[in-house]
């Protein structure tokens, strides 16, 4: 997953005019949030229980890179 992600943000960032690219998941999600931390993007927020799924209220973690952070790491 990690190397399509990376994939995709390299795409993403050489052929539009994107600044800055996010991700949004729900907490109980480690291995989504694995990945973006292996492809360096940062926790920007983290919404506590702002959504109801299964019966249960879940928080959700935003995740983001800049378009500069990006190819720092390149």
């Amino acid at each position: 997953m990690t190397e399509a992600a990376k994939a995709l943000l390299t795409w993403a960032f050489a052929n539009n005019d994107f600044h800055r690219i996010g991700a949004v998941m729900d907490q109980r999600n480690p291995k989504s949030r694995a990945v973006c931390e292996r492809l360096g993007l940062r926790l920007e927020a983290s919404y506590k229980e702002d959504d109801f799924f299964k019966g249960e209220w879940t928080d959700t973690w935003i995740f983001a890179i800049l378009k500069r952070e990006w190819e720092a790491l390149s």
